[in-house]
């Protein structure tokens, strides 16, 4: 069985985003998720060369087709979401619940 972690931090609110924000960050670098945040990881290309066909067919097990690649972003965006909205107070919630893709503003 698998326990998750639980971190003691303030929700976010109108006056502490100074030091909630170092500490989100950390706990987003922990899961290992901040880059989708700080848009070192980008949402997949198709049109990336990775995904075309090459003349000869890679060893088994090495193809990562665009599928993969873009369920495996969007669940990470989703752990962001549900991590961030998680440590929010219920007014800043309903001021960001139409934003879906994290970001640095």
């Amino acid at each position: 069985m698998t326990t998750s972690k639980k971190y003691n931090i303030p929700l976010l609110n109108a006056s502490n985003y100074s030091a909630w924000s170092v500490q989100i960050e950390m706990i987003l670098r922990e899961k290992k998720i901040w880059k989708v945040v700080n848009g070192e990881e980008k949402k997949p290309d198709p049109n990336n060369e990775k995904y075309m066909p090459q003349s000869t067919a890679p060893a088994f097990g090495q193809l990562v087709t665009y599928q993969q690649d873009l369920d495996a972003y969007e669940a990470k965006v989703d752990k962001v979401n549900a991590t961030l909205f998680a440590n929010m107070t219920q007014t800043i919630v309903n001021e960001h619940k139409n934003h879906k893709l994290p970001a640095i503003l």
